[in-house]
């Protein structure tokens, strides 16, 4: 993760990438297990191919970064999975984790 910010009991992760949205994302779903927000971070000019579909249903957002501002593109949705989950629900989460990364990095 390369910026996380928190206040009170609320965590925000941010994966920032030049160009390599996939791999963020993968990274970025990752997060959600401690983090109440996520968001992929990526150059303004690269951010046109970022499948925001996926990020949505991931409830990952999307910020733009330029060279003098960052714009939030995307809205993060509140993660719901952040609360701790018995065991067999964590598995359930890795493997739709895994199972939505994998059709991302189908050719």
């Amino acid at each position: 993760m390369d910026i996380v910010a928190a206040r009170g009991k609320t965590v925000v992760g941010v994966e920032v990438k030049v160009e390599n949205w996939r791999k963020a994302f993968c990274q970025a779903l990752d997060y959600r297990t401690f983090c109440n927000y996520v968001y992929l971070a990526m150059w303004s000019r690269k951010i046109h191919l970022v499948n925001r579909p996926a990020c949505r249903r991931a409830r990952i957002g999307l910020l733009s970064v330029g060279y003098r501002n960052v714009r939030e593109a995307q809205v993060a949705l509140p993660n719901l999975t952040r609360r701790k989950l018995p065991s067999i629900q964590r598995i359930r989460v890795q493997e739709e984790q895994e199972r939505i990364s994998a059709q991302l990095l189908e050719p």
